[in-house]
């Protein structure tokens, strides 16, 4: 595609009122959005209501495509169109496919085999750390993790692939052009170097709330299956377990504990008949190349719930996810104060436990 249809693509998509069904009618019949651009008002309107036919008539007199072309190729900004060789193969077969995806970084990724893996934004310190170890081991096994650039396990699921020395692929919420949350401005850049970075929104799209659902059903649709590590009852994650459902993929889910808030909408996937997942080759016997890679390699099967010492789980047996004061955990445990001690010490340096202020203690995962 050279600049001046890139940049005739991106005009158009980013006028009001002119969506996924009107790009796919406009390009079925223009091969060329040259001809769209200079015909007749009569024909804009076979294809767009009458706001979006002013509104594209002012951006054509006010934007030169040339020029939004290069601009975009300088930020090395690229266009895969469906019905492209380079479109994903499988998120051609989804409903409603992206009719076109702007991408940042190795377009031949959307290719690959990979599996998403998905979360809560308010991860606890437990989540974090399945969800890094997780995407590190399936990356290690040539499979590339798909996520959504979200804090929380999102965040984590790209790390732990970028770690690994694999690859990742980011689904944005907003444009090609926005960074959402600002403070994964360092991970999406090195996303763009290391993985693929791909939007469905117009370049500058704000990160609006409707434009997540539909997100993520790229993430799913991108993926052989989606592993939710952890959600609340009613989280963005669960979305994406839906459409997984709905396109045929696989549904894994990882196990917390019955009280944490967190781990409520992960408990629930499982009763539901997704797979439960405490270690990675629960996700790789589902797919039957990349199980057979990784019997011969029994060092990456590790259980991935934690194991602690007698009085580690003695403590965690009576500490709930409300606070509960040293003298109250005393009583309950039996321990004498050296070992509490002792225990609560191991327990915060893991990220398990933190304590308050006023010897108050608190479980967080």
């Amino acid at each position: 595609m050279d600049s001046a249809e890139k940049g005739r693509l991106s005009i158009l998509h980013g006028t009001p009122g002119v969506g996924n069904n009107s790009l796919r009618r406009i390009m079925a019949e223009f091969s060329d959005l040259e001809a769209f651009f200079s015909a007749p008002r009569s024909t804009l309107e076979r294809f767009l209501p009458p706001a979006a036919v002013e509104a594209f008539i002012e951006r054509c007199r006010g934007l030169d495509p040339l020029s939004i072309g290069e601009m975009m190729n300088s930020q090395a900004v690229d266009i895969v169109v469906l019905g492209e060789e380079r479109y994903p193969a499988a998120l051609k077969n989804i409903p409603n496919p992206p009719q076109l995806l702007y991408c940042r970084g190795q377009v031949e990724l959307g290719q690959g085999p990979g599996v998403a893996i998905v979360g809560s934004r308010k991860a606890t310190q437990y989540g974090r750390k399945v969800a890094r170890e997780l995407a590190y081991q399936l990356a290690e096994k040539g499979l590339t993790i798909i996520s959504g650039l979200a804090r929380g396990i999102d965040s984590q699921a790209h790390l732990g692939a970028l770690e690994a020395g694999g690859t990742t692929i980011s689904v944005l919420g907003s444009g090609i052009n926005i960074v959402y949350p600002r403070d994964n401005l360092d991970l999406y850049q090195r996303i763009c170097q290391k993985g693929l970075v791909i939007s469905e929104f117009p370049w500058d799209a704000p990160p609006l709330p409707n434009h997540f659902p539909l997100r993520n059903r790229i993430i799913s649709g991108l993926a052989l299956g989606v592993l939710v590590v952890e959600a609340r009852e009613k989280s963005g994650a669960l979305i994406t377990a839906d459409f997984a459902l709905e396109q045929g993929r696989e549904v894994f889910a990882v196990p917390g504990p019955i009280k944490s808030p967190y781990s409520a909408g992960t408990n629930n996937l499982i009763k539901q008949g997704a797979k439960l997942v405490t270690c990675v080759e629960d996700v790789l016997e589902e797919f039957p190349g990349w199980a057979m890679a990784a019997k011969e390699d029994k060092s990456l099967v590790q259980p991935l719930l934690p194991m602690y010492a007698e009085q580690e789980s003695l403590v965690l047996m009576h500490l709930g996810y409300e606070k509960c004061h040293r003298d109250e955990l005393l009583r309950l445990t039996g321990l004498n104060h050296s070992d509490l001690s002792l225990a609560l010490l191991k327990l915060e340096l893991e990220g398990i436990v933190q304590s308050l202020p006023g010897n108050y203690y608190v479980k967080l995962g």
